[in-house]
């Protein structure tokens, strides 16, 4: 991505599932930099 930072959410409802399978690589033995929760609030905008 050169230097791109890529941030986006993945979520389910409770009458809705959600599965996120992945493959990515390691930069500097770290894969991913978690970011803060999400309300209900902020998912359903």
């Amino acid at each position: 991505m050169g230097g791109q930072v890529d941030t986006h959410e993945h979520g389910a409802s409770p009458t809705t599932a959600m599965m996120h399978i992945a493959i990515q690589e390691s930069l500097d033995g770290t894969a991913i930099e978690w970011m803060g929760t999400v309300s209900d609030e902020q998912y359903e905008g």
